[in-house]
């Protein structure tokens, strides 16, 4: 009927609209991770120098070291960054609205209960990240005998450089699924639905309006995604985007 076709139409624009709110978001709250990040990775410049600088230091026990620091360093990376998500978090759940068909009133208990898991799992990301990073780094600048301390300093510019633009990307996009995501189990929503961008590669045009229930995943560990000649296999499961680098995909009730 008309009508049925109308309805339908509604719900797609509400999508569409919910969906182009938050990469919007993403770019103005862009600023914010990024500084989070920057602060982040300066904490653990600081640390790992002061420890690299001291005379007796090689390449093993620093390596031993880094290893115990980055046991530690996650809970200040997910208090550091908590802030900045609460604040996204409130900011996406308003561009939800018009798709769940509730008002938003701002974080709950249940929504600041994600908030701090999804911290926490950001701050093992990024010291598994870091870790690996320096233990290369250091592997490297003994076997070339090179200054491990200078080699160190060397791979921290490059974090500043490069590694805060690249994360914040990502994060700005991994978090605000996330957090739709979870907005969405609170609401009831039963089916997901994968939204690309307008310009979206290849690999994510093939993705684009799939449909899931919301407790199962868009791709599986070991599934391959993508255009023949260059298809992407990804290692894990994908419960939302992005999946991959520079995926700015999105998602909406299904």
């Amino acid at each position: 009927s008309v009508g049925s076709v109308g309805s339908v139409g509604l719900v797609q624009r509400r999508a569409a609209s919910g969906v182009n709110q938050r990469r919007q978001l993403a770019d103005s709250y862009s600023p914010v991770f990024s500084d989070v990040l920057s602060r982040i990775f300066k904490r653990e410049r600081a640390d790992v120098m002061r420890q690299a600088g001291k005379q007796s230091v090689t390449a093993d026990p620093l390596i031993r070291w880094i290893e115990d620091y980055y046991q530690e360093h996650p809970a200040f990376s997910a208090r550091t960054i908590l802030p900045a998500l609460e604040s996204y978090a409130d900011a996406v759940g308003r561009t939800t609205e018009a798709e769940i068909d509730q008002a938003w009133n701002g974080l709950t208990d249940e929504t600041r209960a994600f908030l701090g898991e999804y911290s926490e799992a950001f701050g093992l990301r990024a010291a598994i990240s870091s870790r690996m990073r320096l233990a290369a780094t250091i592997r490297t600048a003994a076997a070339e005998e090179q200054d491990i301390a200078e080699a160190l300093g060397t791979e921290f510019d490059g974090w500043q450089e490069a590694r805060v633009p690249a994360d914040t990307n990502h994060e700005v996009v991994q978090s605000a699924n996330a957090i739709t995501k979870a907005i969405y189990v609170l609401a009831g929503v039963q089916i997901l639905k994968w939204e690309a961008n307008p310009t979206a590669c290849p690999i994510c045009q093939e993705m684009d309006g799939r449909v899931v229930g919301i407790t199962s995943s868009f791709v599986s560990a070991g599934q391959s995604v993508g255009p023949d000649e260059g298809p992407l296999t990804v290692e894990r499961e994908f419960g939302h985007p992005p999946l991959h680098d520079g995926c700015v995909c999105g998602i909406s009730p299904g």
